[in-house]
């Protein structure tokens, strides 16, 4: 999620006196180099199961046993699909609402995997982000959400992305 990135690294970085767990398959560490207020519980990613299986056991199962026995104070998803479980306040990202209105790009299977995760997730998360006015307008039509549980906050740019040089030719 190169979009979530430099929100992160930011989030933590001032929010210094506050300490991040971040629970997760292993990931790129670098944007976070330098920040001492965080550490990586991994959450082991099923291998052993069928490739189809893969992503429904993680979601559902793995990631919210792992939560669940952190007992954390908050739940910050940047992904739609991991179920969120109660005991802790939870916030989630979502940026489109490509799953209905672009049926045809998505297998049938997955678009109803993915949907029924959403608006599972809708119901129990505490707050609700998304990266523009017209998605947070969409999101609370379609899915009739209180417009007071869906903030915006826009993208940002990946350092990469900000410290290139142009080639000017």
């Amino acid at each position: 999620a190169q979009f979530f990135t430099p929100l992160l690294a930011a989030w933590i970085a001032h929010r210094h006196s506050d300490h991040f767990l971040l629970a997760g398959p292993e990931f790129d560490h670098a944007a976070l180099s330098g920040l001492e207020n965080w550490e990586h519980l991994r959450v082991r990613w099923p291998t052993w199961l069928p490739r189809p299986l893969r992503h429904p056991f993680y979601d559902i199962v793995a990631f919210p046993s792992a939560v669940r026995k952190l007992r954390a104070d908050l739940v910050f998803s940047p992904y739609h699909d991991i179920r969120l479980a109660g005991g802790a306040k939870t916030v989630m990202m979502i940026h489109d609402t490509c799953l209905r209105e672009l049926a045809g790009v998505y297998p049938r299977r997955i678009r109803w995997y993915h949907l029924a995760m959403l608006r599972h997730n809708l119901r129990c998360a505490d707050h609700i982000l998304t990266v523009s006015e017209s998605s947070r307008n969409k999101l609370t039509d379609l899915y009739k959400i209180a417009p007071s549980r869906v903030h915006v906050v826009y993208n940002a740019c990946h350092p990469e992305f900000v410290s290139t040089q142009r080639d000017d030719v």
